[in-house]
């Protein structure tokens, strides 16, 4: 009865386990309502894909050694519900890489997830299937050390004791087995000393376990790499008995990483020989060490490749004392000098005051070398080093001294305040290196955090030259301050701009499907806001939003998305937006923005009648009274009746013809832009019929201009003449529906169609056509806009007795209204259509887009870019941006790539 009752209570705690985690506030964007800061959710299912329950899943940092870290606070568990669903709930302290292990508990079956990044919002884990264990054997040479000894996959909780669990293979291998692992490819595998940890090798990188079947790993042969030789005492050449001789790696910190493991250090003989095997590859310092007369040496500087026999005489001197004066910026509690490289150190703790804002420490003992090298380091920090750029000249029975207070000062410090100008005490302020991406960096060091004292005074000492953002927390009411680019310059104090605590705002990215939402991120530029896209809520038409809270308002610069395991750059989703506090600002995940107008560019304040883009991608540029513009993307060039063949300013179309020459319409006539030279066809006629006001031009593969002016039906130029060769009129062609055309344009099979009133119609170069629509109403007729799009369907902008509507892909049943879209109430003055089959259409009212099923208006703070919706003309470029033309010479560019 009692083992009843036992799991029942086991059960309801894993129930409210759950809960809890589903009910936690969370918040996007630094920090949550209460100590968690992170949720990580997943599934595990069978190898038929059904939810798996009374599965152990385990939550484990990504570097986590399961024989040293012998708390398991930082790993966290959970068992699988019904629907095979585990949650785990992260503190804050705690964010950073993880990976999962889970265990079936009723059968011989694991699965295994590596690096996942927990930041401060819901981490969704795509589900993962249980398979068969599998087994690893590994052969190693038998001079490894096996006492204390073990192997181990970082990042998991696997691992195993060397000692009585190897299995002799021959003379010079051993093997050890490691069973029940779970299949596929698991992280490092590791070798170490419980005795003497950091001192191991890594085995493999990453090794890939079958399921049901057994792995090897082949390590051996031993390594051969050695070093010997002969030390002597340098005043009477005697050997030098019972000195121990020790390889330090070149950058080793003898108080951080502690002692040498046994393979780097030998004791001299009797004859002053020594000899130190199975040493690894790199650089070391060879030291030499008398312990019975505290003599020091440091002889020879030298590298270990992968097969080195190196015979390394050495002298042991009498030693040397370094007295070092340094600043008040050391932190004479926790700090400490070390000579990189030795067995050297010096502990601050008794430091001596040398008068104002400095300290002297003296270093005994020095070996006498020329060689040196000086660090500072925190035991606090001890992942952080700081290294002294001086030469240092240890002469036997001489003491040196050096000044750093001239060297290292380098303190960053500001005043942190509230919006009533009032200390901000107790509010966490981090200093942000340059580039720092939170996604694949992690969390911060401890040395870049500090917490403001009673009079809002932050401070970060000895920090390194470069640039930094700062930003600082009030976790009480939500108020943020930043302050992007503070430059650390040389040797000085850095004095930051006091700075104040601002109320935050909301901000809404809709995020495209493309964007990889199972390890993408958001964040910030020199911030550590960090928001994963697998928390972004699904909105159907393959878009997703994500919501980002406590924002600090203002203007901000370079939102960025990154993935976590692609190792590209991270890619910019907005280049400026601003914040408002207690408002949203909606933004698109899916556009880079652009504007272009007459402060950045050499486009006027004038209508854009036209945007194409030729056969090198160069955008060519219509305006109603400034000629035409190209831009390449860098430079813009202006053509006007004075520097070209136009005779007029006044465009009324710009059309690139089939035959790869660029054509102009305009209040003069034609003209034609080939390979840089203007050609101008002026004073069009033909027998009484003059068409100078032309306002549409196409040209066909023949090369045969055909263009339109008002009320003069349509001309025809064949290719190389500078003369109108026809002019079809309703007089002359009875077939001819109207001598009033707005628009022309060539379809795929070379016919001609032209719109006029209420019809479409075409010329197939023998015969005058209706293609079978008719709108049916003499109130309707054609704006501008006209197009015959890739699948020769024709679509233009409509007026009914005042009300607009636009005909998409020809029809009766292809007519939109306003009841659509609120767009479509304005007049339609421009369209396009891209190879993904949308059709843009573009009004005096702004911007819309239908796929064929919804519409999608470019309205409102989503898309506040377009503040100018009064839009004269549309182009879509060899990159899918889309380009837009407006009434008062802006243009406006948004797509997948910036311009």
């Amino acid at each position: 009865m009692m083992t009843k009752k036992l799991l029942v209570y086991l059960i309801a705690l894993i129930v409210l386990g759950c809960l809890s985690c589903t009910t936690n506030p969370i918040s996007s964007n630094g920090g949550s309502s209460s100590e968690v800061i992170a949720v990580v959710v997943g599934t595990i299912t069978d190898s038929n894909g059904n939810p798996k329950p009374n599965v152990q899943v385990s939550l484990i940092p990504s570097l986590y050694n399961p024989v040293l870290d012998t708390t398991l606070s930082t790993v966290l568990f959970d068992t699988t519900n019904n629907s095979g669903s585990y949650c785990f709930e992260v503190n804050p302290n705690d964010s950073g890489m993880y990976n999962i292990l889970a265990t079936s508990l009723s059968a011989a079956e694991k699965c295994f997830v590596e690096k996942i990044a927990v930041k401060n919002d819901t981490t969704h884990v795509p589900a993962s299937s249980v398979v068969k264990v599998g087994h690893l054997q590994l052969l190693i040479p038998d001079t490894v050390t096996t006492t204390a000894a073990y192997i181990y996959v970082e990042g998991t909780l696997l691992f195993k004791y060397l000692e009585n669990n190897i299995t002799p293979i021959n003379d010079s291998v051993v093997a050890l087995q490691l069973d029940s692992l779970p299949s596929g490819t698991l992280p490092s595998l590791n070798y170490d000393i419980i005795n003497n940890p950091g001192h191991g090798a890594t085995y493999a990188d990453s090794v890939h376990i079958l399921s049901n079947d057994t792995t090897i790993i082949d390590i051996t042969p031993p390594m051969e790499n050695k070093i010997s030789g002969i030390v002597q005492h340098k005043d009477n050449g005697a050997p030098a008995n019972n000195v121990l001789v020790s390889a330090y790696p070149k950058d080793y910190d003898i108080r951080k990483d502690g002692t040498l493991p046994e393979c780097f250090s030998d004791t001299t003989d009797s004859m002053g020989a020594y000899e130190i095997k199975n040493i690894t590859k790199g650089e070391y310092n060879l030291m030499i060490h008398d312990v019975s007369t505290g003599k020091r040496s440091l002889d020879h500087q030298f590298t270990v490749n992968d097969t080195s026999n190196l015979k390394l005489n050495a002298d042991i001197k009498n030693t040397g004392t370094l007295k070092i004066i340094f600043a008040d910026t050391f932190d004479v509690t926790n700090g400490y000098f070390y000579m990189a490289g030795t067995d050297c150190y010096l502990d601050l703790s008794n430091a001596q005051s040398e008068g104002i804002n400095a300290y002297s420490a003296i270093f005994n003992t020095l070996p006498a070398t020329n060689k040196l090298s000086l660090y500072y380091a925190n035991t606090k920090n001890p992942s952080r080093s700081i290294y002294i750029d001086i030469n240092i000249n240890v002469n036997a029975d001489v003491t040196i001294i050096i000044k750093l207070t001239d060297i290292i000062k380098r303190r960053v410090q500001g005043l942190l305040l509230d919006h009533n100008s009032f200390p901000a005490e107790n509010c966490e302020v981090l200093l942000i290196p340059s580039g720092y991406n939170p996604l694949v960096d992690g969390p911060l060091d401890q040395t870049y955090i500090d917490t403001t004292e009673s009079n809002g005074l932050f401070r970060f000492d000895n920090t390194p030259v470069g640039t930094y953002s700062i930003e600082a927390f009030n976790r009480q009411n939500k108020t943020k301050a930043f302050l992007p680019e503070a430059v650390v310059n040389g040797d000085v104090v850095h004095k930051i701009p006091n700075m104040y605590l601002k109320e935050t705002g909301v901000l809404k990215v809709f995020i495209p499907k493309e964007l990889d939402r199972s390890n993408g991120a958001l964040f910030f530029k020199g911030t550590t806001g960090l928001s994963m896209l697998s928390s972004a809520i699904d909105l159907g038409n393959n878009e997703f939003l994500l919501t980002i809270k406590n924002v600090i308002e203002g203007t901000h610069t370079s939102l960025l998305y990154d993935v976590s395991n692609d190792g590209a750059s991270p890619r910019i989703i907005a280049d400026t937006f601003a914040i408002i506090t207690n408002d949203t600002t909606e933004i698109n995940a899916d556009m880079f923005w652009a504007h272009f107008s007459i402060h950045n560019s050499l486009l006027p304040n004038d209508s854009i009648s036209g945007i194409i883009f030729d056969q090198n991608g160069v955008a060519w540029i219509g305006t109603a009274e400034h000629g035409v513009l190209s831009f390449d993307g860098k430079n813009w060039q202006t053509y006007t009746k004075t520097n070209s063949g136009l005779r007029s300013d006044q465009i009324k179309e710009i059309t690139l013809g089939q035959d790869g020459k660029m054509y102009v319409a305009n209040v003069i006539g034609v003209a034609e832009f080939d390979n840089g030279d203007w050609t101008q066809f002026a004073n069009l006629s033909h027998n009484t019929t003059q068409l100078n006001n032309v306002i549409d031009i196409v040209v066909d593969s023949e090369g045969t201009k055909w263009f339109t002016s008002y009320g003069t039906g349509i001309a025809k130029m064949l290719r190389g003449s500078l003369t109108v060769e026809n002019v079809f009129t309703t007089s002359i062609t009875s077939d001819l529906a109207s001598d009033t055309i707005n628009n022309l344009d060539i379809q795929t099979d070379g016919d001609l169609l032209y719109s006029h009133g209420y019809k479409v119609a075409g010329y197939n170069g023998s015969s005058w056509y209706t293609p079978g629509m008719e709108l049916g109403e003499s109130q309707m007729d054609t704006q501008h806009a006209f197009i015959t799009d890739r699948n020769d369907k024709f679509s233009f902008g409509l007026n009914h007795r005042g009300d607009n509507s636009v005909c998409l892909g020809g029809g009766i049943g292809s007519i939109y209204d306003s009841t659509d879209s609120p767009v479509l109430a304005h007049k339609v003055t421009a369209l396009a259509h891209d190879d993904q089959d949308n059709y843009w259409c573009g009004t005096l009212g702004g911007l819309t887009r239908f796929d064929g099923t919804l519409w999608i208006d470019y309205v409102g703070k989503r898309f506040e870019h377009i503040h100018n919706k009064s839009i004269t003309a549309l182009g879509i470029d060899k990159d899918k941006n889309t380009w837009i033309g407006t009434a008062s010479g802006e243009i406006i560019v948004f797509g997948p790539t910036p311009k």
